[in-house]
């Protein structure tokens, strides 16, 4: 696999993907169970294909959303194959994450546990993406002053390589 696929699925990952330990009360019994799920959803068709092609899974159709509408079609692409194959799939993007990869660490130790055992171990990894699935969400708002030099860097950038040329 190129390094620019893993690249790009990690870039999935950061803006369209979720890492969810899903926790189910057991049908017979006490207690809980707990799977890993990786899903990227999104409204493009061709994505979805170009990540079957690449990397195995399926993807499904979204049910439409008909209050809105201007609601685009989704669909939701996820990966197959055993825990192996999931922490495989992780430190092949791993590298490249810039937002989640605190989450894909929380998610390959959870995959490494073996099922039968660690239920403790397991909810206190439910519980850890849980919360930095919270933190992730709030903002980290720049001060107007931080804000104003990283667009005078990024303009002083542009202005001292005349041959380069933006694209509108």
């Amino acid at each position: 696999m190129s390094k620019t696929n893993w690249a790009y699925l990690a870039a999935l990952y950061d803006g369209e993907g979720c890492f969810h330990i899903c926790k189910q009360p057991q049908t017979k019994g006490t207690g809980f169970s707990y799977r890993l799920d990786m899903p990227i959803a999104m409204s493009s068709l061709k994505t979805m294909k170009w990540l079957v092609a690449n990397f195995g899974g399926s993807y499904t159709l979204v049910k439409k959303d008909t209050r809105y509408r201007s609601a685009k079609q989704m669909y939701r692409w996820l990966p197959m194959g055993s825990k192996e194959r999931k922490e495989q799939l992780i430190l092949g993007f791993l590298p490249y994450l810039v937002e989640k990869g605190d989450q894909a660490l929380v998610a390959i130790q959870f995959v490494r546990l073996d099922r039968k055992f660690h239920t403790e171990e397991r909810e206190k990894l439910y519980q850890q993406l849980r919360q930095l699935k919270r933190t992730s969400v709030e903002t980290d708002t720049l001060d107007s002053e931080e804000s104003e030099m990283i667009q005078s860097e990024l303009q002083g950038d542009l202005e001292s390589t005349p041959e380069m040329t933006l694209a509108v």
